[in-house]
């Protein structure tokens, strides 16, 4: 029995085992805007252990949820893209001459 000064947490005000899933994740901080280099070395060093598991990989690098993290690897840190400056054959291509 709790006294008046303490909350007793042990039982849960609802059975509803998804919306308690949804809740804890809610609850962990992820970060918005500008990533920082040491989240991208934690995504790089993610990518090689699990892959494009992205859930996975977002638990590793600790501050990004899966769709911050996938979108970071395909648009910037994939060493796959190729980001040099289009060459004048492929501005012709997609009719920007």
């Amino acid at each position: 029995m709790a006294d008046m000064n303490t909350v007793d947490i042990a039982e849960p005000r609802h059975h509803n085992h998804q919306h308690s899933q949804s809740q804890s994740r809610q609850q962990k901080p992820v970060n918005t805007g500008t990533w920082l280099p040491a989240e991208d070395v934690r995504l790089r060093e993610a990518v090689a252990k699990y892959g494009t598991r992205w859930v996975r990989v977002a638990g590793e690098v600790g501050t990004r949820n899966g769709d911050q993290c996938a979108k970071r690897w395909n648009e910037n840190l994939n060493p796959e893209l190729d980001h040099s400056p289009w060459t004048p054959e492929e501005v012709s291509q997609v009719g920007f001459s």
